[in-house]
């Protein structure tokens, strides 16, 4: 019946999330864990590592208007789309940067959006030989990032509109530099929106706290504690929406 399809549903898109973290950040100098929590069998969160053809790392964290089955096809067309434009070569030969997958994306999910659902995202490029990371944002909340002496700060991002919306929009693409030791995570909203049953947010300052308190030498640990955290925090309220984290450790 329908309960069956959905847990189906629910294997086949957790499969489609990557789960080999080890082999994706040994190759380029960084830890990763990554973890996604539906609110429903089926959700429309995702996130992504892989590694683009000239060996940089492409890592994102993403999160559809809808909740369900609906969103749950509109996060598997998403990273569809995403892979599918950094897989294309942009003239010179080179992989296109985070701005052009943003961008192709976005035209090819404008193409094939008739419940007019729109997904945010954040994306990045990791050159582990400069340290270098590129990133370009869909209307997506800014990660927070990690820098040696500092406290957990939020990444300036330009905020740009969400995909699915305008086929001809633009993305910036801004970078900066991690240096070893620092650390980038990557999340959604359901995490800061998450509820206590007195109806008060989980919010940023809470997540900050929650990543300061963290080891943050081990991405695992981050995720977890993060995910940890906001459940104490909701203490029992039902999950309303699909949280997802992903950190990211410069070896």
């Amino acid at each position: 019946g329908l309960a069956a399809s959905l847990r189906t549903a629910s294997d086949i898109q957790a499969a489609m999330l990557p789960g080999d973290f080890a082999t994706l950040g040994a190759v380029a100098g960084v830890e990763i864990h990554a973890k996604l929590l539906p609110a429903r069998e089926v959700g429309g969160d995702l996130y992504d590592v892989f590694p683009l053809s000239d060996g940089h790392l492409c890592l994102l964290v993403g999160d559809v208007s809808d909740k369900g089955v609906p969103a749950a096809l509109l996060m598997a067309m998403t990273q569809t789309a995403i892979r599918a434009a950094a897989e294309r070569s942009v003239e010179g030969g080179g992989p296109p940067g985070p701005s052009e997958i943003l961008a192709e994306a976005n035209r090819m999910l404008c193409r094939n959006n008739p419940q007019a659902m729109f997904v945010t995202l954040f994306l990045a490029i990791w050159d582990a030989s400069n340290h270098r990371l590129r990133y370009a944002n869909a209307g997506h909340n800014p990660p927070r990032r990690y820098r040696t002496g500092e406290s957990w700060e939020p990444l300036s991002v330009q905020a740009n509109i969400a995909l699915g919306v305008l086929p001809d929009q633009a993305f910036g693409t801004e970078e900066t530099r991690l240096d070893a030791g620092e650390a980038l995570l990557l999340y959604t909203d359901g995490i800061t929106e998450a509820m206590n049953p007195a109806g008060a947010a989980y919010g940023v300052r809470r997540l900050d706290a929650a990543l300061a308190a963290s080891d943050r030498r081990h991405p695992s640990r981050v995720v977890n504690n993060v995910l940890a955290d906001a459940a104490r925090f909701s203490d029992g309220a039902p999950q309303s929406d699909d949280m997802t984290c992903l950190a990211m450790v410069v070896a």
